[in-house]
């Protein structure tokens, strides 16, 4: 998925207009958290674009919303990855994976080992033993 500048987003999606204040003083709260962070309003779409001015000096969609609200703000702490007070997102989807990954990997180890047990004791009834050896005629073995 590309990420495309504001640039091209404004010139193909006409009508964005730049937020500095509203009355819940969301877009002076999101300038606190970052001051590269810019709120835009999308007349086409009818809805908010929170942009970031990158370090490159081009400004990129972080994400739109409809209303500009607290979970605005609540959702930039969460996806903040420089922030050491918040735990980043991916590390909790990446910590909750490898717990799920640990799960399925103990339940194949007792599926392999009940069937080991299974082939060893059927190896032993046969006569033939687990430790018993078995030719190769030297035809196949070349």
């Amino acid at each position: 998925m590309e990420i495309r500048a504001i640039k091209t987003w404004h010139d193909t999606h006409h009508g964005m207009v730049s937020i500095t204040d509203d009355v819940l003083s969301i877009v002076q709260r999101i300038r606190e958290i970052d001051s590269r962070l810019k709120v835009y309003y999308n007349e086409q779409r009818d809805e908010y674009n929170i942009v970031e001015t990158s370090l490159d000096g081009v400004d990129r969609l972080v994400f739109t919303v409809e209303t500009l609200d607290a979970r605005v703000i609540s959702r930039l702490l969460e996806c903040d990855q420089w922030n050491p007070d918040n735990p980043d997102v991916l590390d909790k989807i990446d910590k909750h994976n490898e717990g799920v990954q640990a799960d399925i990997d103990q339940a194949n180890r007792e599926k392999i080992d009940e069937v080991g047990e299974r082939l060893a004791w059927a190896l032993e009834e046969d006569g033939k033993g687990t430790h018993a050896s078995i030719l190769i005629p030297r035809r196949l073995s070349s």
